[in-house]
């Protein structure tokens, strides 16, 4: 019980501590990795999102997706080398009359798709890089906003033929605990592009050569694999931070516990696709950070219930009653949660993420595969742009 306890200790310590720092300090000595853009000018750019079509749980209002499309379309991306998809997650009414409505709207082209049914935000983007045009394909959400020309942004850096992929940076508007544990992800992200290469990148704003896009399974997290298997074959994912996107998110009771459940669920069900990234011969570094900031973080449970078990067992030892209190007072504040007690969002939080990871990894385990979701954001206010 005593080798339980020090080493769930261990690993949370080395997880969320000691690999941040190390990757932080080890990129601050790193030779700058610059991206050499596009020799011949612009390339013509796919800009694709998914959406919920109304009628169906978590549906998007219509006006929403016309809102989108104008954010894109104000992007400052020449209209002539423009391509819009616009993707229905289900069958959509009108979908023939949309799609001239907002052609003529954004004065470019805009196609808009429709899955037969309901098949996930991968079968949608799978569908929508069939009929793209755009040399390089820009994946985004409906409820993301642009920053004033983001596209130029994260197109640039894939003119470099060493580069396969690039991502921007999401900014979630607001202060909550998730934004902010989302800055902390971010600068660990910049420091592991600038060693290697970013070992997946964030749905809200990614982008890649259509050439080498790859179809999916419908239950695969696309923004963690195709990055990565653009490493595979010998192109990193570079961080573009000229590429800002913009989404409020949910951070209510049981929102993050939802929204974790399910990235998680869909991030183990990946392994296997991304497998060969274990090659400790050919890419030692790579397989060091996915194991220490993916797969060590998705089971962070294990060690938060060695650890809370461990020191119950051994409370007959006072460092180990101690250690025990402390656990059970910390987890029982997280309850101050619900009259809004001082700082009680972080025990709340810290439960709240590994209860989902659990719970998923369980549904993991136990075959389940998720495709289809209602979506948990919020459309960030119209377009936080900033010229």
């Amino acid at each position: 019980m005593d080798t339980l306890f020090w080493l769930s200790a261990a690993w949370i310590v080395y997880a969320f501590v000691a690999y941040p720092a190390l990757v932080l300090a080890m990129a601050a000595f790193a030779r700058p990795k610059l991206a050499s853009g596009w020799g011949y000018g612009r390339p013509k750019v796919t800009v694709t999102f998914t959406f919920v079509p109304p009628g169906e749980p978590g549906a998007t209002a219509l006006e929403g997706v016309r809102e989108r499309v104008r954010d894109i379309a104000m992007n400052g991306f020449p209209a002539e080398l423009l391509q819009i998809v616009a993707v229905s997650d289900g069958p959509l009414t009108g979908r023939d009359e949309l799609q001239r409505e907002l052609s003529a709207d954004a004065k470019l082209e805009v196609l808009v798709l429709e899955l037969t049914e309901r098949a996930g935000k991968t079968a949608a983007q799978n569908l929508a890089v069939r009929s793209a045009t755009g040399d390089v394909i820009v994946f985004t959400d409906a409820d993301t906003r642009l920053a004033y020309r983001a596209l130029e942004a994260i197109v640039r850096p894939l003119g470099d033929p060493d580069v396969g992929c690039s991502c921007g940076r999401l900014i979630y508007a607001g202060r909550s605990l998730e934004s902010q544990y989302w800055n902390y992800e971010t600068a660990l992200k910049e420091a592991e592009a600038q060693l290697e290469s970013l070992l997946g990148a964030n749905g809200a704003l990614y982008a890649l050569r259509r050439r080498d896009f790859a179809e999916l399974p419908p239950w695969a997290l696309s923004d963690l694999v195709e990055p990565i298997y653009q490493l595979l074959n010998g192109r990193r994912t570079c961080w573009a931070p000229g590429a800002v996107a913009y989404e409020h998110t949910r951070d209510g009771l049981g929102d993050v516990f939802g929204r974790k459940r399910r990235i998680t669920l869909r991030a183990l069900g990946s392994v296997a696709l991304v497998a060969p990234i274990f090659n400790l011969k050919r890419r030692p570094l790579a397989a060091w950070m996915f194991a220490s900031h993916k797969l060590l973080r998705w089971f962070s449970w294990l060690p938060l219930m060695g650890l809370y078990f461990s020191s119950f067992v051994l409370a007959t030892d006072p460092f180990h009653a101690r250690a025990a209190i402390l656990q059970l007072l910390f987890y029982m504040y997280g309850a101050g949660v619900y009259v809004s007690a001082p700082f009680s969002a972080v025990p709340a939080y810290a439960v709240e993420v590994a209860a989902a990871q659990l719970v998923a990894t369980l549904q993991w385990v136990f075959g389940r595969r998720e495709v289809v979701w209602e979506p948990t954001g919020v459309t960030a206010g119209g377009r936080l742009a900033t010229r």
